[in-house]
């Protein structure tokens, strides 16, 4: 009786989690969808059977409004495989598949989706800490579009020191977090003595480090443009000697 129940409970809340992402997927109202929960937000035999119920129409309105279904899919495997560092290629379907066929490409992408969850579950924390790598990244990455516009340089508000400021601080911030993904990753190895590896077999030491080399002609860019104006205040005060634009003064 107890394994039974238990069986009836597992398999009710499994249903309503299908459930959930189907009701996304299709656009069923939020007002529905809770007036449904709350009358079969049970376990028994009956709500079983009305879960049972509900999946079956889902399965049967995804043909009907399969466009709608096959844009959401694509959409929710493209930032999942964001979020799990592959590329997001995977959506396309393998040369051996009939592409003219929505149900075949149906199929495919919500195979898709189920292998990225299962990799997003085993590796959360890899993904989370390399999730707050990447948008540090991003950050300092729209710094340095803002350095290389020469319109800072005559501004006399302070901008450019302000703007370099805030570089310095990115740059230190995107090392911690950098660090913080290597420590996950280590641990993770080490517990599950398996080497963890992003898409295309690279590690993300040479992922970031190859990011840091390829982005090395802008940091010494920026050196070099902190030195004008160091050049600039060791300079006599002089009729013929001005302060560089957007210098401070």
């Amino acid at each position: 009786m107890v394994k039974e129940k238990a069986r009836l409970v597992g398999t009710c809340e499994e249903l309503r989690t299908y459930l959930n992402t189907m009701w996304r997927r299709l656009d069923k109202p939020v007002g529905e969808q809770k007036a449904f929960l709350e009358k079969h937000g049970g376990y028994k035999p009956e709500d079983l059977d009305a879960l049972q119920e509900e999946v079956d129409r889902c399965q049967q309105l995804k043909w009907e409004k399969l466009e709608t279904y096959l844009n959401r899919l694509a959409t929710e495997a493209i930032k999942l495989a964001k979020s799990c560092c592959v590329d997001d290629a995977i959506i396309q379907l393998p040369d051996d598949q009939d592409s003219s066929d929505p149900e075949v490409m149906a199929n495919h992408l919500e195979n898709v989706l189920d292998q990225l969850t299962e990799t997003y579950s085993q590796h959360r924390p890899i993904y989370d800490s390399i999730a707050t790598y990447e948008e540090l990244w991003q950050s300092l990455q729209e710094i340095e579009v803002r350095l290389k516009d020469p319109a800072i340089f005559s501004n006399r508000g302070g901008i450019l020191l302000k703007t370099e400021k805030e570089k310095k601080r990115l740059v230190k911030e995107v090392q911690r977090a950098e660090q913080d993904v290597l420590n996950t990753i280590e641990q993770y190895e080490a517990k599950n003595n398996t080497k963890f590896l992003l898409s295309g077999g690279r590690t993300f030491k040479q992922y970031a480090t190859d990011r840091w080399s390829y982005n090395k002609p802008s940091r010494e860019t920026s050196r070099a443009r902190r030195s004008i104006f160091d050049t600039a205040n060791t300079r006599p005060n002089s009729a013929t000697v001005s302060n560089p634009p957007g210098a401070p003064t």
